[in-house]
């Protein structure tokens, strides 16, 4: 059985695909999402007495028109709930009691086994050497780089060594996608309500979500389908309206231009001369600019409707995992290496790696191994969908020197041909002069 396909890049999310090769549930479109208003959702019949594809009427109101959106009533409202609360919400398969703080892992469906194939055929590369010329240049431009560093040392040192090699960059990238759900809720403005009266919701891995590039970061959030419900806001209790915190629901506040001391002081001819405050005549208090004398403001949970629409939002989260391997032999620090160019000799990407096991280099090939199969283990709340390995040849040359009777090296690498110099021997502080 071969790894399921990756999701093609494209729009977000896109709509009609299979997600990952799984098939949706069997009567639902693909996606999950309901169909046009006044159909059926996926040959789930509507519930007796509600019409096909809308929201169920409240009380009085006949059936297929939209509630209406002044926070006066709310289907099946609870008296005693507050934000936070997941009384009287329905509960759905595959998704738990999912509440509304943090978030729910989904576990990923067990990933299809797949044919060992063969390791695959390398042609690997071999990186420059360079001159002692070029090397001396390349010291020159380093020592060009550092404003405090003379340049007599680089041009009249006697280079009695050239030792050129090969380091290589080994990078293993897995790109995961992790899945969580909570419950939201948001203002319910009259909108059309994709309840559960429209069917039942796809499982959460049937949901079909694509990233828009490999081996990037993203995060998506969209709602599940078929989980949205109406209900009363907990805040203001449907009322759409809240106490304003600053005045205390009273309408005043203290005054901004006297600070509340009902008047001003100015000095005027070498003397202190207090001033009835003309803003809040002499009361120390005046009308609290928040509510405007209100006392109360607009509900911030519903945004002063009354009501709200909760449902369950799944959070998808792509992230691309990179672990590495440097084999550098020479007495330079190996992570200078990982940020500068080489030679690529090798790049392979698969929905499931096979190791690197024939380069001549045994520690390369074992360390592959190693990072593959790690990779297997590492993420087992997310489903892996592409990996990446990239085996770079960094040139590496070891340059032994002697100036003034003092003998040491330097180091020149990369493409770039970076220079890594900790002992030159003319360095100085700032304010030195170097002749």
């Amino acid at each position: 059985m071969s790894y399921p396909p990756q999701q093609a890049a494209g729009g977000y999310p896109p709509q009609g695909q299979p997600a990952g090769g799984y098939p949706p549930p069997q009567g639902q479109p693909a996606g999950g999402y309901p169909p046009p208003q006044g159909q059926p959702a996926g040959g789930y019949p509507p519930p007796q007495g509600q019409p096909a594809g809308g929201y169920p009427s409240p009380q009085g109101q006949p059936a297929g028109q939209a509630p209406s959106g002044d926070g006066a009533s709310a289907p099946e409202e609870v008296a005693d709930y507050r934000p936070g609360d997941t009384s009287g919400l329905k509960t759905f398969e595959g998704y738990g009691n999912v509440g509304f703080e943090g978030g729910s892992f989904l576990p990923p469906p067990p990933p299809p086994s797949y044919d060992e194939q063969q390791a695959p055929s390398m042609d690997f590369g071999q990186a420059a050497n360079i001159t002692a010329e070029e090397a001396r240049a390349a010291l020159l431009s380093y020592v060009a780089e550092n404003c405090c560093y003379g340049k007599g040392a680089a041009e009249q040192m006697e280079m009695k060594d050239i030792n050129p090699s090969n380091a290589f960059h080994y990078t293993l990238e897995t790109f995961c996608e992790g899945r969580t759900t909570a419950r939201t809720e948001i203002p319910y403005l009259g909108d059309a309500v994709d309840g559960p009266f429209n069917g039942p919701p796809p499982m959460p891995w049937d949901i079909t979500c694509a990233p828009t590039q490999q081996f990037s970061d993203q995060v998506y959030k969209l709602p599940v389908p078929h989980t949205a419900e109406v209900r009363m806001c907990g805040m203001c209790l449907g009322g759409g309206f809240v106490r304003c915190n600053r005045c205390h629901g009273v309408g005043r506040d203290t005054c901004s231009h006297c600070s509340g001391r009902g008047h001003t002081v100015h000095y005027r001819d070498g003397e202190h001369h207090h001033e009835h405050c003309h803003r809040c005549h002499g009361t120390g208090r005046d009308t609290c600019g928040r509510c405007h004398g209100n006392g109360r403001v607009p509900c911030p949970h519903c945004k002063g409707q009354g009501r709200v629409k909760a449902f369950i939002e799944m959070t998808i989260t792509f992230k691309n995992y990179v672990t590495d391997y440097i084999l550098e032999e020479t007495a330079m620090p190996d992570e200078l290496i990982r940020d500068v160019s080489g030679v690529e000799v090798f790049n392979q990407s698969m929905p499931q790696l096979w190791p690197i096991t024939t380069f001549p280099v045994r520690q390369v090939n074992d360390n592959s191994v190693r990072l593959v199969e790690a990779a297997k283990r590492a993420h087992p709340t997310e489903r892996q969908l592409q990996q990446r390995q990239i085996l770079r040849a960094v040139p590496v040359t070891e340059v032994d020197y002697k100036f003034k009777d003092r003998a040491s090296k330097f180091w020149v690498y990369g493409m770039q041909r970076k220079v890594h110099a900790p002992d030159y021997p003319q360095q100085c502080c700032c304010g030195c002069t170097i002749l």
